[in-house]
């Protein structure tokens, strides 16, 4: 049976025994005289805890959560399963324990070895995902950071590296990538919003199609550290952009609150409006023609003149969609205004993916600035 873990380290043979739901609430010396020098199949990480301390030579604990991740890597070898993989467990402790000899079943988990996992790039279960809460036309979430599982160095009596978690990591992860995009601006004396910085790690972020997650998992992709430091083009937006959009989705009293010196704003904008990196587009359900133009505003921030040409790529091929860019071909240093139309002629399904890509040449740099398009059924 496979699971997920991190055990760099030769195992014996133990006796499989069952984390006793009866001792739960028992004294510690009870439950370490049962635990004691076996393998402990765990109903949570919780029970794995106190296998831990109990002296068990080995864990075996559900943990969906983590799948198909390893969890955790210390000083007891354990490996993580699924609940279907737990039962299959449970019944073949519950046919030994009916044989003559009396249930010793023995276990042994192996030392781990690397696979080729064609789903690396997947999003954690517990990562929180689209769609948006406040509006299903701004694409949730921007982009991924790593932080499962983050290999450090760390020294133990088991080895010198080991593996930690915490969903903690990729927001100060980001934060300071945004700080350092800040610093290369300024670099180029240049004036960046916070918006440049958003953009510049949106459009740069890495794609894979080996991506097995939807948009609502990973947004644009995964953070690219040194593409984000340089990009190319820049969609641009302003303080009163994100009031009038707040405006248009409610909001009246607590903007005056808020953006004290824009309280003369009463000017309504929908969130496809907004000059994002990311395009959403929600459909009418029932519509059997529609069509939707989105205008967006890019501001090429290479040291040098470049050209730009659109593409669209899509994962799926759906017929009954058509996505078109009006200005194929983007000309700089002077700003350019980008419409791109979609016109789905049949019924689609609940969600269909893709990304916009603008490819040029800087030099002797290729550039690759990407923008993901959803377009989702709305009731």
């Amino acid at each position: 049976m496979k699971g997920s873990s991190v055990n760099p380290l030769e195992t014996e043979w133990h006796h499989l025994v069952v984390f006793p739901q009866e001792h739960t609430s028992s004294s510690y010396q009870a439950i370490a005289m049962i635990l004691k020098e076996k393998i402990v199949l765990c109903d949570d990480l919780e029970q794995k805890k106190l296998a831990k301390s109990a002296g068990a030579s080995g864990i075996i604990f559900q943990n969906e959560k983590s799948q198909p991740f390893a969890h955790d890597y210390d000083e007891v070898p354990s490996v993580g399963i699924n609940s279907k993989q737990a039962k299959k467990i449970h019944d073949e402790i519950s046919k030994a324990k009916k044989k003559k000899r009396g249930g010793q079943l023995k276990a042994k988990i192996y030392q781990s070895i690397m696979v080729d996992n064609e789903k690396h790039f997947n999003a954690a279960k517990f990562s929180g995902r689209g769609p948006n809460p406040v509006t299903n036309q701004i694409l949730k979430p921007d982009l991924v950071a790593a932080v499962v599982d983050i290999c450090v160095l760390h020294f133990t009596n088991r080895g010198t590296y080991t593996l930690k978690a915490g969903t903690s990591y990729a927001c100060p992860f980001v934060a300071a990538k945004a700080a350092l995009i800040k610093l290369e601006f300024e670099k180029k004396s240049l004036k960046p919003s916070p918006a440049w910085m958003h953009s510049a790690l949106i459009t740069t972020a890495s794609h894979f199609e080996e991506m097995v997650d939807d948009s609502f998992a990973i947004g644009a992709g995964i953070v690219n550290s040194v593409e984000a430091l340089d990009p190319g083009l820049i969609y641009d937006l302003k303080e009163e952009d994100h009031a009038k959009f707040l405006y248009g989705q409610g909001y009246d009293k607590e903007l005056t609150e808020i953006f004290k010196c824009m309280i003369d704003i009463k000017t309504k904008i929908e969130a496809w409006e907004l000059n994002y990196p990311s395009l959403t587009i929600a459909v009418p359900r029932g519509n059997t023609i529609y069509f939707k133009e989105i205008y967006r505003c890019v501001t090429h921030v290479g040291s040098t003149s470049c050209s730009y040409e659109a593409k669209v790529i899509s994962r799926i091929t759906t017929k009954g969609i058509i996505i078109t860019v009006e200005l194929e071909i983007l000309h700089f240093p002077v700003m350019n205004t980008v419409v791109l139309r979609v016109d789905p002629e049949h019924w689609i399904p609940e969600v269909v993916t893709a990304r916009l890509e603008w490819r040029g040449k800087e030099g002797d740099k290729q550039r690759i600035e990407k923008s993901p398009i959803v377009i989702v059924m709305k009731d």
